[in-house]
């Protein structure tokens, strides 16, 4: 087939129509365009024709990832669920309100679009497990415990999760002081406000020891 046409789409600049023997074949970013070296005039055989369908459709899929990693910080199990969701067969309805089975797209184009993610830094455990740690219930506090059952749940590395900790100004003497303010007046049965501050996630010592300060720093 010979390349007829090479256009920028109305909608998005950024994206390329590809025209082959006269009629629209694929898009490909400008990037893509440059990287394939492609002219019009030129002819492809089946095997590029099919390499660039590959790169056109991981093109789509990498800017809707982007698009979604963009949003907060993003852990790689997210991400790995986010693109699984994209190789399953899906149900897409059209502008006209019909409702078509698509399949879903091939592994190998989830996988290229989770490495670039990953090696660009868009998406990085390391980023993740601080920003949770920074505004996770910063105001209303959480014990150092339930932060760390939290990002294990997102399975992040327990490494990074110790120097993270170690590096940020959460502690669990602060944390807890931060609960006990908000739920102290709740309670008219000590035992009560114990048993809730230990469900939380904080040692009984520690509780013992905060009501104590708190019920000093209130007199």
């Amino acid at each position: 087939m010979k390349i007829t046409g090479i256009t920028a789409q109305t909608h998005n600049p950024d994206r390329i129509n590809i025209m082959m023997d006269g009629t629209y074949k694929l898009s490909l970013t400008i990037r893509q365009v440059v990287e394939h070296g492609l002219k019009i005039g030129m002819e492809l055989d089946d095997a590029a024709i099919d390499t660039l369908t590959q790169d056109s459709l991981f093109g789509k899929i990498y800017m809707q990832a982007f698009a979604w990693s963009l949003m907060r910080p993003r852990a790689t199990h997210e991400l790995d669920d986010y693109l699984y969701k994209k190789t399953r067969p899906h149900l897409v309805k059209r502008r006209s309100g019909e409702v078509v089975n698509r399949d879903g797209i091939a592994v190998e184009i989830a996988n290229r679009v989770r490495d670039e993610l990953i090696a660009k830094g868009y998406v990085s455990d390391e980023s993740f497990a601080r920003f949770w740690i920074e505004h996770r219930k910063q105001k209303s506090g959480l014990s150092l415990r339930k932060l760390r059952a939290e990002l294990a749940a997102k399975r992040i590395d327990t490494s990074i999760v110790n120097t993270l900790l170690e590096e940020s100004d959460r502690s669990e003497s602060t944390e807890l002081q931060k609960v006990i303010a908000r739920k102290y007046g709740r309670y008219s049965d000590p035992m009560k406000l114990k048993q809730y501050l230990a469900r939380q996630g904080f040692s009984y010592q520690d509780i013992a020891e905060g009501i104590s300060e708190y019920e000093e720093s209130i007199r």
